[in-house]
């Protein structure tokens, strides 16, 4: 909106847009370099972080909403649920199904026998050893990369709805009762993830300015612990200019007056005139801040490039008029 000249349409939308929803969306990304399956705790804590982030929309219990990982850990429990109770009431064994055996319960039997390894993808005894999910919420790290190509393809609609949007894409592993192959293909190890997150009551910079550095020192903190990640979305793809903008200007305007001065004494042979040069300058730049401030300007990249070239202009004309006398 900082950038869209006042009195037109489309700044009286953006305008009632920012002040009467400020909604927004974002993605958590977590990077490749990274052990999926054995850090599972540490992405379950990244996500959990979120829920002390400032304007972040919650569910009804406070919490948030469910992200990849935790939509794929229930799948699966859901799995062993259905699994153990057909498997004490007989419907399954170690060495197999019985006909009246559930297709869920199939498909979970197929998920335990999964041992990760290429050469020897398939252990019967992995039926009674294993578990696809741990007491503590962990899947089983062996066979992490198996059961996501199972919870692809036949989870569809979690899945979609997780917006993960997981790269390399899980390989396809569509489960029929009627099939007795047990082998399950092993997706290749992730280097892409994303945790959806929307965000409100947005209604003006200094917010969004104060939401990206609580969200970029979160980001950071977990970098530390070996988490690869970064913050999108358009808050960050247009705001994020404004979070080291005022030092960069200040900087910039600085080294172009200490190059004016040095450049001026140096063609005129005058320090005095390099002082009354600058000098104009500097005050030229307080007027144009103090116009800014008075026709209701915010300082954006648009205003920031004009500031900085009007000290050339601005030394040209001085310069000049110095030469005069």
């Amino acid at each position: 909106i900082d950038l869209v000249p006042k009195d037109t349409n489309e700044f009286k939308f953006l305008n009632a847009q920012a002040s009467m929803f400020g909604f927004y969306s974002m993605y958590a990304v977590t990077q490749g370099n990274f052990e999926y399956p054995t850090n599972q705790r540490l992405l379950h804590e990244y996500h959990e972080a979120f829920v002390r982030v400032p304007h972040v929309i919650k569910n009804d219990n406070g919490g948030l909403p469910d992200f990849w990982l935790s939509l794929f850990r229930d799948w699966l429990i859901n799995l062993q649920r259905i699994f153990d109770r057909e498997f004490s009431e007989g419907r399954l064994t170690p060495e197999g199904w019985l006909s009246n055996a559930t297709s869920d319960a199939i498909l979970a039997y197929k998920l335990l026998v999964q041992t990760g390894y290429v050469d020897n993808p398939v252990d019967k005894s992995g039926v009674t050893q294993n578990r696809l999910v741990d007491s503590e919420g962990i899947i089983n790290p062996k066979a992490f990369y198996n059961y996501l190509s199972a919870w692809a393809t036949n989870d569809v609609f979690a899945y979609g709805a997780s917006q993960g949007k997981l790269h390399p894409e899980p390989r396809h592993f569509y489960h029929t009762a009627g099939e007795y192959d047990l082998k399950i293909p092993k997706s290749l190890p992730l280097v892409y993830a994303q945790m959806p997150f929307y965000l409100h009551g947005l209604n003006c910079t200094s917010e969004i300015k104060t939401l990206i550095g609580h969200i970029r020192d979160l980001s950071v903190k977990f970098e530390a612990r070996g988490l690869p990640n970064y913050p999108s979305g358009i808050p960050f793809i247009f705001w994020e200019q404004y979070m080291t903008l005022r030092w960069s200007l200040a900087l910039i305007l600085c080294i172009s007056l200490v190059a004016a001065f040095m450049l001026i004494s140096i063609l005129l042979l005058s320090v005095w005139a390099a002082v009354l040069v600058v000098f104009s300058v500097v005050a030229s730049l307080i007027q144009i801040f103090g116009a800014m401030t008075i026709l209701g300007i915010k300082l954006s990249a648009i205003p920031a490039v004009i500031l900085i070239l009007s000290v050339g202009m601005i030394v040209c004309l001085t310069v000049q008029i110095s030469l005069g006398f």
